[in-house]
């Protein structure tokens, strides 16, 4: 599974070191004053770094504050920005295409959710030019997905507590994507990918242009961006890991603990149906463990290993696959107008439109949950004679089948996102000291769900309890032949043997369950920013102002998505059904949602240079921010942060900061009434432990409290003036979130129940779990601390420059107590991003070799992925080897600026994962279609080819 060996070290040392040989630096911690890029959007000429609105200059931010630019970017991973961003070592649980899993495991959906710290998106914040996003989810979460990624110049990184600058949501820091709008003349750039089995084709395009007008006051600014990838779903194409169908399920029907598997299958589901048991109980069964052939016979049935009541290991049962990448299509338009109406007053609009679309293979339509199972009548219309006449002679009235519906169709998940954004401000100067930035927002963002080939629950029951009517001899449903009001319509089907079912019985069970999401935010803020005396060199700093926000969330469903499952004048529908809400299998069937809150926040900062110059204090200064946020929903919170650094000498800086943060809960969190998940599974008490199948039940809570945190990083910055070009800096890192917001994992409530009664839980007649419910709640305390390290270098080497950097993260513990009950994630590296908390690699990092001139340009990068183990909450069977081996990729990418009599001209080459690198496995999922290995960490396409050109004029 993971590729190594002697051969590879030799060939990844020879890429790094070719590249040495021949060889800017993928993070700049500091953005310095003259860098057009930090620039700020008004074009007057002041630059603010993020993290803080006082302070003007990175380097004197006592939070680490890290600058990557677009071009950066692009070398690292030229497909796409958010895939080059989670590349770095802070990043850890963000959501990307490649997190998608299968049904109703689906992190994000494929979209990208940035994360830092793995404390999940809801708490790191998205800026865009220093402004809120609208959230293109009802969490508040926004995919970056939709930014105008041809036209960003830098995106600044704070790793640190950040709500008393911005506000809610900065928890574990911020993410701003700083554009150039300055822009003058044109530029753009055509690509294409493919990986190295010839699938997951990508092409991407950009053209950006701006211009200036009325003697330079007026300038215009456009830019258009295209970004599809095709994604990869059953057809594996030589991936030997994927191909292998490796999976966990438990070790037996009765056992509580796990084991790792290839070839994993439904225990007993097959495409023509298979029989697992007779009624009235107590009669012979000669049926069961047969399983119907194509044209209708029956044939011995062949159980795999491992044998559950779900799942297994070989087997005749059909096999449990899940796609590896969605199908990815983006499209952006950005517009900007800016008038300088002064030397000190600038107005500007700017609009933005983005669509993101999403596809990707959810699972094969099946009935193999004890639950669903089909009950067959011996009347049945479509029964083989052969085995009416042996239900017959053994007094046998009906039987039991599990089936994978195949000509339902598979069934298949599409996400359509639309965002509008309308921004207009003025930026200005009071005095040669003081300055001020307001604007209005308002953005709107509609997402569509669609799940395509979708059973229709009460329908499949009423279908398939197929008869004659004496009168007509024609087949039709029990229910109309009873003139039910559940027999209106109803279409028999016949799923005896794959493929028997007619076109029109097919319509009639399936559909399209259909969801829609509306967020809309209102947000209108401003901010005077200026300089009041001096201590020592420099002057004392203060920014100050207010803001006011208002989000607004609607969800609403079809008709069908909103039925209450019932029933009534079906025979056979099985009762743990009856009452459940939500007419479709797969679709989250939820509940019609609408909520809103507003708040109301002002703001005071101060940076404090106290000391200059002064033996043992080249430089002391403080740092300090308050605000206060009214919120309509949770009432009054005060946040702060009070840092400062110290520089005894110019080698050496010590940085460090407190801060108090909050995270108000989001419009999901607040108003959702409820949502189904279809197969979740837990270890029940009640059975022995055994591992169960049902479903899970989501609900809001109206009376949730706001999260609050306190973080404290702490780091020392070395710039040895011996050694030009040269910087180390190493951070700790420390968050403690108490009153989190969050659901309780379905094993969580089924352990806190135990044997006894619980109203978070719904039992069948047998004693079997029917439903878990999950309702958000303030659960408890959330906390992750460790260390940021970074070295970087800098020098001319031959007629170019070359960058060295290494960073490198180490997670000490990302650990959620509840009730007394710690879960520490680091290390359970098959842990999904939507699982709370989610997987976190102990340790990760990356070095990157950088070397340009002007015609050349040279980048090499090597990213460790750290070792670990499988969940460390699950028992596994004994032998069961639970230990990830670390992984390492490597890419490449060569440019070249070609001669031009004006502008310039690039051809560049990417190679992602040179050496392609398999995944290790680290099996998750849902569990009618698992996956093989963790794509919210590791890499499951594999070598992958880019190859573009860009253009600037």
């Amino acid at each position: 599974m993971v590729q190594s060996g002697a051969m590879r070290s030799w060939m990844r040392a020879g890429v790094c070191v070719l590249a040495l040989a021949m060889s800017d630096a993928a993070f700049a911690q500091d953005a310095p004053a003259s860098d057009p890029a930090a620039q700020s959007a008004d074009g007057l000429g002041e630059i603010v770094i993020t993290g803080s609105r006082a302070i003007k200059d990175g380097a004197n931010a006592p939070t680490p504050v890290a600058v990557v630019s677009s071009e950066q970017l692009s070398a690292a991973a030229p497909g796409n920005m958010a895939e080059a961003l989670v590349q770095l070592p802070v990043f850890s649980g963000s959501f990307k295409p490649s997190s998608a899993g299968s049904n109703h495991s689906a992190s994000g959906g494929g979209a990208s959710l940035l994360a830092l710290r793995g404390l999940s998106p809801t708490r790191t914040l998205v800026l865009l030019d220093g402004k809120r996003i609208v959230p293109t989810t009802i969490s508040g979460t926004t995919d970056v997905n939709l930014i105008p990624q041809g036209l960003v110049s830098r995106v600044d990184v704070v790793t640190g507590g950040a709500s008393a600058a911005y506000g809610s949501d900065a928890v574990a820091g911020v993410v701003n994507f700083v554009l150039d709008s300055r822009f003058q003349g044109v530029k753009g750039y055509v690509q294409g990918g493919l990986s190295s089995r010839g699938d997951a084709g990508s092409q991407k395009a950009n053209l950006t242009a701006g211009t200036s007008a009325a003697g330079g006051r007026l300038h215009l600014l456009a830019s258009f961006d295209y970004f599809r990838q095709k994604g990869i779903n059953l057809d594996y194409n030589g991936r030997t890991w994927a191909e292998q169908g490796w999976t966990f399920i438990p070790a037996s029907a009765t056992s509580s603990q796990l084991v790792i598997v290839p070839d994993g299958r439904d225990a007993y589901a097959t495409a023509g149906g298979t029989i697992t048991g007779c009624q009235p109980a107590g009669v012979a069964c000669p049926l069961a463990l047969t399983r119907f052939q194509s044209d209708g016979t029956l044939t011995a049935f062949h159980t795999g290993s491992n044998l559950g009541t779900a799942a297994a290991s070989g087997g005749d049962g059909a096999a449990r696959r899940a796609q590896l990448v969605p199908t990815l299509d983006t499209k952006n338009v950005f517009a900007r107008a800016s008038f300088d109406v002064s030397d000190s007053l600038t107005a500007y609009v700017e609009g933005t439109y983005g669509k993101v679309g999403i596809e990707y293979f959810g699972a094969n339509n099946t009935n193999v949950l004890s639950t669903n199972s089909l009950t067959i009548f011996s009347d049945n219309a479509y029964l083989p004679q052969a085995v009416r006449s042996v239900m017959a002679a053994n007094g046998i009235n009906s039987f039991s089948m599990q089936r994978i519906n195949y000509e339902l169709g598979p069934v298949n998940y599409y996400t359509d996102t639309e965002t509008y954004r309308i921004v207009g401000g003025l930026n200005g100067r009071l005095s040669d000291k003081w300055s001020f930035s307001s604007y209005v927002q308002y953005g709107r963002s509609d997402s569509r769900y669609r799940i395509t080939n979708n059973q229709i629950v009460d329908n499949i029951f009423n279908a398939v309890d197929a008869v004659v009517d004496p009168a007509s001899g024609q087949v039709v449903c029990r229910s109309t032949l009873l003139g039910t009001a559940a027999g209106a319509g109803c279409v028999p089907i016949n799923l005896f043997g794959a493929g028997a079912a007619s076109g029109a019985a097919i319509n009639y069970v399936t559909g399209t369950s259909d969801t829609r999401i509306e967020s809309r935010q209102l947000v209108a803020a401003a901010d005077i920013r200026g300089e009041l005396f001096s201590l020592a060199s420099d002057p004392i700093t203060v920014a100050f102002g207010g803001e006011y926000r208002r989000e607004e969330g609607q969800v609403t469903n079809d008709p069908t998505s909103a039925r209450t499952r019932d029933g009534t004048g079906i025979r056979g529908y099985p009762a743990a059904q009856q009452g459940l809400f939500g007419g479709y299998l797969y679709s989250l069937n939820g509940l019609p949602l609408k909520g809103d809150f507003n708040v109301k926040e002002a703001f005071a900062e101060i940076n404090a240079p106290l000391l200059s110059d002064t033996p043992g204090f080249d430089r002391l200064d403080l740092n300090a921010a308050i605000r206060y946020a009214d919120y309509s929903t949770v009432g009054g919170e005060t946040t702060w942060k009070v840092g400062g650094i110290w520089q005894p000498i110019p080698d050496i800086r010590f940085r460090g900061t407190r801060s108090r943060d909050i995270r108000a809960p989001n419009i999901q969190e607040l108003y959702t009434v409820s949502n189904q998940i279809n197969g979740a599974s837990a270890s029940d008490p009640q059975l022995g432990g055994a591992r169960t199948v049902f479903l899970q039940r989501q609900t809001g809570n109206r009376n949730l409290a706001a999260e609050v945190a306190d973080s404290t990083n702490v780091g020392v910055v070395l710039r040895p003036r011996f050694l030009r070009g040269f910087t180390a800096s190493v951070d700790y890192f420390k968050i403690k979130i108490r009153d989190v917001i969050a659901q309780p994992t379905v094993q969580q409530v089924v352990d806190d129940c135990g044997l006894s009664s619980c109203s978070l839980i719904q039992r069948n007649s047998d004693g079997t779990i029917n439903v878990v419910i999950t309702p958000n709640q303030n659960l408890g305390l959330l906390e992750t601390d460790g260390e940021d390290y970074e070295l970087g270098y800098a020098t001319t080497l031959g007629s170019g420059r070359l960058n060295l950097r290494l960073l490198a993260t180490h997670t000490r513990q990302l650990a959620l107590t509840v009730n007394g009950r710690k879960i520490d994630r680091v290390g359970d590296l098959n842990v999904l991003q939507n699982v709370n908390p989610p997987a976190a690699v102990e340790w990760t990092g990356s070095f990157s070799v950088d070397w340009r001139n002007d015609r050349w340009h040279l980048f090499a990068q090597e990213r460790y992925v750290g070792s670990g183990h499988l969940d460390s909450t699950v028992t596994y069977a004994p032998g069961i080897d639970t230990n990830v081996p670390a992984v390492w990729y490597t890419d490449a990418t060569i440019g070249y600026k070609l001669p031009t009599s004006s502008g310039n001209m690039e051809l560049y080459a990417t190679i992602n994962n040179l050496f392609d690198q398999d995944p290790p496995i680290t099996p998750n999922g849902s569990p009618t279609a698992p996956r093989a290995a963790n794509g919210g960490i590791y890499d499951l396409i594999g070598r992958y080819y880019t190859m573009g050109l860009r253009v600037k004029f």
